[in-house]
């Protein structure tokens, strides 16, 4: 029995090595990052470098990382090796059954815009200058960098090259092939030219080092320099004094205005006599005539015309005019057709104040409708809708934000006319950096001038002040005065502090009230003893202490007196006060983080002033002595702490010498030593330092003695 037990265990040991030793064991995945640029970092672990490997158990899930101080290229994705799905930084992989090989996926920081100039019709390649602006980190780029260049023109459906001498045709469509040096990229970056992005554009290498950036780009038709005049107001039952012009340009390195016009008239085409004729500025556009405009103006410095339309419509005359062979201006004239019925009219103020809001109306004509308006201030604007309707008009308001540094605003009502089709009217309006002022008040509730009141209350009545718009005010100073109190300041109505003799500088109206504090005394009592360093004793001498410094640093102190002085006669120990009185809140300022006092050295001869600084602590709770009787004053106390000293001499509370439980260490005191004697210089010394007067006495009770002596050794001999 015992054998055949055996024979079973040894057969399912053999069994049991017979099966692989990892179906007992967790199976784990190979995770691999690969990055060519920067570090790999993982929650503020350690950077790592390509390639980065870790292994996952089956079943779990992990984070992918970041891409560090890769500059100029930024990490946007890993691609994982076989699916090719991108995933974001930082994706989290759920759920792993199989070893993953991640590529990191770069592009570059910034981009590259190419511009221009010179693409327009009648130019030809050579006329045309490239520049470069990058915002690649650490990459520019310049014309030197331009390996080579070539344009294309479209031809009966293909692109057929073009030498650099051929113009430019209107109408027509070009390419445009650069090749620059890569300066260092080994990634296309993001590149516009004109605005345009590339069809196509690659790194090009040689055996494996990239050397160029080629890039190819559809420009599209070259675009002529323009200039579009819009005539305002040439409608129905308007006159020519009504009209209003405004100009837009491109491709042109001026610009224009109405100030540059020399010259207008306006005349209509008379049926009867099949030509046209002149028009006074007052008459009144008709319906069904049609109209011509003849304008003279500055041409800016331009020397070829450029292409001009007049409300959308191309003049039948358009030239330079010159004088002594030099361009003096443009001449143009223009047919505008019919004036147009007013569908849609706009009102509102033909100027507004940079800070004003622009509050203008519409109207619809019988029949038509008004949809929305748009407005375009410089290179900026917008659509917005209606602030309210009422009877048929509708309102709106152009914020002030929207203006920006623009001078001017275009607005313009789209809507429908009565037959159907689509309306607009436009208004200029032009925008004043200065206020508007009519009856004393700008629309932006600026005004010239703004009224300060100073109220003093009942006591002190109200006194006025005057600020000029634009221009800062200085305000009063102390004004009013009442015991006990010390005036420190103003409160405004608006809420805002202000400084006696501060600056007002706000453009509005404001009422000034008296900020007052309340006038305390602090006393802190000191011992001032003299020692003799000599023989001779002082007469009687006076001894001022002083604030050598403060916490309240450049804060005005002007009502804060300080005054402490004893009187001594001798040696002795002389007790002393020295008095702080001030504004509450200045005196608080003053000694929160410590005051110093000194001993004033008098110079007076044979007197050596003792030195110490000590420093004044102000508490607010009044744990020890009282610094005055009166009420105010108890809530303060005064501690007498140690001081410490710089390198340069600054002195400060010695805080780590403080002892918190007991604030009030010790007192003030200071120690004079008076050191002169009444020996009188140059008086040999004999050795006999003992008092005159008292041998002098001596030696009479001496005399006396030796003559009684005698006087008795007489009046006995004789008795015998």
């Amino acid at each position: 029995m015992k054998k055949r037990i055996l024979s079973i265990l040894l057969t399912l040991c053999m069994v049991l090595m017979l099966v692989p030793t990892t179906a007992f064991a967790e199976e784990n995945y190979m995770i691999t990052q690969n990055f060519k640029y920067g570090t790999r970092t993982y929650d503020g672990t350690d950077p790592q470098t390509s390639p980065y490997q870790f292994v996952i158990p089956a079943g779990g899930s992990f984070g992918l990382a970041t891409i560090e101080d890769c500059s100029p290229y930024k990490l946007v994705g890993w691609k994982e090796s076989v699916s090719g799905t991108v995933y974001p930084p930082y994706a989290e992989i759920q759920n792993l059954q199989s070893d993953l090989t991640f590529d990191a996926v770069y592009q570059v920081q910034g981009g590259l815009a190419i511009k221009i100039d010179g693409f327009m019709p009648g130019n030809t390649p050579n006329d045309c200058t490239y520049t470069f602006e990058s915002t690649i980190p650490g990459v520019t780029f310049d014309e030197k960098d331009i390996k080579y260049l070539r344009w294309k023109i479209l031809w009966a459906g293909q692109w057929e090259p073009i030498n650099e001498t051929e113009a430019f045709e209107a109408g027509t469509s070009y390419r445009f092939e650069i090749s620059l040096k890569n300066n260092g990229l080994e990634l296309v970056p993001a590149t516009t030219a004109n605005g345009i992005a590339p069809m196509y554009s690659q790194v090009v290498s040689n055996n494996g080092v990239p050397y160029a950036i080629n890039m190819e780009f559809e420009l599209g038709t070259p675009v002529a320099p323009t200039l579009a005049i819009t005539v305002d107001n040439f409608e129905v039952g308007k006159t020519p004094a009504d009209l209003k012009y405004s100009f837009a340009s491109t491709n042109l390195d001026v610009t224009f205005s109405e100030e540059d016009i020399q010259y207008i008239s306006w005349d209509k085409y008379v049926f009867e006599v099949e030509r046209y004729k002149d028009i006074a500025e007052t008459d009144v556009f008709e319906a069904g005539v049609r109209y011509r405009c003849r304008i003279q103006m500055d041409n800016n410095g331009l020397e070829q015309e450029p292409a001009v339309t007049m409300n959308g419509n191309t003049p039948k005359h358009c030239t330079i005019m010159t004088k002594d062979d030099k361009p003096v201006g443009i001449e143009i004239a223009c047919e505008l057709g019919t004036p147009a019925p007013a569908a849609l009219t706009i009102s509102g103020p033909d100027v507004v104040c940079a800070e004003q809001g622009y509050e203008f109306s519409a109207t619809a004509s019988e029949g038509a409708e008004i949809s929305y308006f748009h407005y375009r201030c410089g290179e900026y604007g917008g659509d917005t809708g209606w602030d309210r309707t009422d009877g048929g008009v509708c309102y709106g308001t152009v914020p002030a934000s929207e203006y920006g540094d623009a001078d001017s605003m275009v607005l313009t009502v789209y809507g429908t006319a009565a037959n159907g089709k689509p309306a607009t009217a436009t208004k200029t309006v032009q925008i004043l950096k200065e206020h508007i002022f009519v009856d004393g008040v700008c629309g932006c509730g600026a005004k010239p001038e703004y009224t300060i009141t100073y109220d003093g209350g009942a006591d002190f009545g109200l006194w006025m002040d005057v600020k000029t718009h634009g221009v800062d005010l200085t305000l009063a100073g102390k004004g009013f005065y009442r015991e006990g109190l010390v005036h420190t300041g103003w409160m405004g109505s608006d809420g805002v502090f202000y400084e006696l003799g501060g600056v007002y500088s706000t453009d509005a109206d404001v009422t000034l009230y008296p900020v007052y504090d309340q006038l305390i005394t602090l006393n802190v009592p000191f011992t001032t003893t003299v020692k003799l360093g000599g023989d001779a004793a002082p007469g009687e001498t006076t001894f001022d202490l002083a604030l050598i410094g403060s916490s309240a640093g450049d804060m005005d102190t002007s009502d804060v007196t300080v005054s402490g002085s004893v009187t001594t006669n001798g040696a002795g120990d002389y007790d002393g006060e020295l008095t702080i009185t001030g504004p509450s809140q200045q005196l608080w300022h003053m000694l929160s983080e410590g005051a110093f006092v000194q001993q004033v050295d008098g110079g007076e001869d044979g007197w050596t002033y003792d030195d110490t600084v000590w420093g004044l602590l102000l508490d607010a709770n009044p744990v020890a002595y009282a610094v005055s009787d009166d009420a105010a004053a108890a809530e303060y106390t005064v501690y007498v702490v140690p001081t410490t000293v710089d390198e340069f001499g600054n002195y400060g509370i010695d805080w780590e010498a403080i002892d918190w439980e007991n604030l009030q260490s010790e007192d003030m005191h200071f120690t004079n030593i008076y050191a002169k004697s009444t020996t009188e210089p140059g008086t040999p010394k004999t050795g006999d330092n003992s008092n005159f007067a008292l041998w002098l006495a001596l030696f009479a009770v001496s005399a006396a003695g030796v003559i009684g002596a005698g006087v008795y050794s007489r009046r006995r001999r004789s008795t015998k």
